[in-house]
């Protein structure tokens, strides 16, 4: 698995998303997501995928658009994005 950070500058989120800043991103060796989280300039929660209260909380902001990982490291360790993951259970930050 690889633990992404992924700008709204570098992406175009902010199409849907006006106050999404990046995007904290579970993905797996095919290059497909299988965990996100949306944080705003101010590390607010505004995004989480599952989730059945945010917009695309069901398909996510990459639906099932695969990335390119070959060139891209990890960010956060798998223990760090569980532990914010975690920290989300209530569909907020805590």
């Amino acid at each position: 698995m690889h633990y992404l950070k992924l700008y709204s500058k570098d992406w175009d989120f902010h199409v849907e998303y006006p106050h999404l800043e990046y995007l904290l991103a579970e993905v797996d060796e095919t290059g497909r997501i299988r965990r996100e989280l949306g944080f705003t300039i101010d590390n607010l929660l505004v995004h989480k995928f599952p989730s059945n209260k945010f917009k695309h909380g069901r398909y996510g902001i990459f639906d099932l658009t695969p990335l390119e990982t070959k060139n891209r490291k990890s960010v956060l360790a798998k223990e760090e994005f569980e532990k914010i993951w975690s920290e989300t259970e209530n569909d907020e930050i805590r």
